[in-house]
């Protein structure tokens, strides 16, 4: 889950830079907009948490509406779209985020679902258990900020913007991950313990 607070504040600070580049270099500014990136040597976990919990399997905490669309690109995808932008001197405005289709939290989920050994069970929760629990799951964001991942890329996508399969993203993020040190601790993200204290409240309420 995203504070609201900080999404205030990123979004803000994102503005005036763009206002103040422009203003120091009037109609020479490349301006890219990516929303969540992802991949590896991500140090956020917000991506990565996912990807470690599905490989742990058993049965896990997920958000609800299942069908709600989210957006991320991995960080390989929009470095290649820089240095191209950059060797053809351009200047203008992209929003560089993807994939370049709908992508839904029950079809990403389900994609990690795949690609690892331990198949996991999801158990979807409202928006509501997750708010009044104040529950951090990373990605995820409440229905009042789902505009947030409806951004529409088809400016830069036909500007030469690619992504890779989300599969690549998965395998290669999680085979970065298994490079860290044994007793490393993600940064976001429920404990065991804590998933395990809410997945019980939610079944006693249903």
């Amino acid at each position: 889950m995203v504070e609201r607070d900080f999404l205030v504040v990123v979004f803000r600070d994102k503005v005036l830079c763009e206002k103040a580049a422009e203003q120091a270099m009037p109609g020479r500014v490349l301006v890219l907009r990516p929303g969540l990136i992802v991949g590896p040597y991500d140090p956020s976990d917000r991506f990565t948490y996912w990807l470690v919990r599905i490989n742990s399997g058993g049965e896990v905490l997920a958000p609800s509406p299942l069908h709600e669309q989210i957006q991320f690109i991995d960080v390989r995808d929009l470095v290649e779209f820089i240095l191209l932008m950059v060797d053809k001197r351009q200047t203008d405005i992209y929003n560089t985020t993807g994939p370049d289709y709908t992508l839904t939290t029950q079809q990403f989920l389900e994609e990690c679902n795949k690609i690892f050994v331990s198949k996991a069970k999801f158990t979807w929760v409202s928006e509501k258990f997750i708010t009044e629990n104040e529950i951090n799951l990373p990605v995820w964001v409440p229905k009042e900020w789902a505009g947030i991942n409806q951004v529409n890329c088809n400016k830069a996508i036909d500007a030469g913007l690619n992504f890779r399969p989300l599969a690549d993203t998965i395998r290669d993020t999680f085979s970065w991950h298994a490079t860290r040190p044994s007793d490393y601790k993600l940064k976001t993200g429920l404990k065991p313990e804590q998933e395990q204290e809410l997945l019980k409240l939610w079944k006693e309420m249903k």
